[in-house]
């Protein structure tokens, strides 16, 4: 997160990519109901469909009509990322990559939970507070969703053709009958010039 990137976000509605957050989580010391808001919005920006990065901005007030109040946080109030990450990990069905940041903005306090793209689905294992085992959560517009079979079966597809990775093919060439290695590239010379007997390939 940086300066330029905070205030465009500020001028931005709330979506999947993005969500405003005038107080802080309930963590430190809190109940399974309290913690469970933060695993599900946590849950529901890595299941969304979107075009980059998700961001949930802690300590701004949405005021509507497009009007937004950075008033900040207190900076004993901030949630460890160490914390968070072990937190939410050890109840979903995979590894989900996301971040707390602490971050100053014109000489206030803020949070920043930044979540990439990444492949989906994800849920909890077991009930914990308001979220529920196996129930796949995304972001349909401003509010939360829960995902049918069909919506979870299309998360698959699209992420299969985002993270699929290409195959990379090294060759390199060899004169077998000398067994020595030639390389990786072969120049072609013009005919003109070019051996009656055999090719010369150059080593590299």
């Amino acid at each position: 997160m940086d300066e330029t990137l905070f205030r465009t976000l500020l001028l931005q509605g709330e979506g999947p990519e993005l969500d405003f957050k005038r107080d802080q989580y309930t963590f430190s010391g809190a109940n399974d109901q309290d913690k469970s808001k933060l695993l599900k919005d946590i849950l529901t920006f890595g299941n969304s469909w979107r075009l980059g990065a998700a961001h949930i901005l802690i300590g701004v007030d949405d005021l509507g009509n497009g009007q937004r109040d950075p008033r900040g946080i207190a900076s004993g109030d901030h949630i460890d990322d160490a914390s968070i990450q072990q937190f939410v990990n050890s109840k979903t069905n995979r590894h989900l990559k996301f971040s707390y940041q602490a971050f100053q903005f014109d000489g206030k306090s803020f949070g920043v939970i930044s979540i990439p793209k990444q492949k989906r689905p994800f849920y909890v294992n077991k009930d914990y507070g308001i979220a529920k085992a196996g129930e796949v959560y995304y972001r349909r517009g401003s509010s939360c969703a829960v995902a049918t079979p069909d919506e979870i079966h299309q998360m698959g597809v699209d992420d299969d053709k985002e993270f699929r990775t290409s195959p990379i093919i090294h060759i390199e060439l060899a004169d077998l009958a000398r067994r020595t290695v030639l390389g990786t590239a072969i120049r072609l010379l013009p005919s003109s010039t070019r051996p009656t007997q055999e090719p010369i390939i150059p080593t590299s």
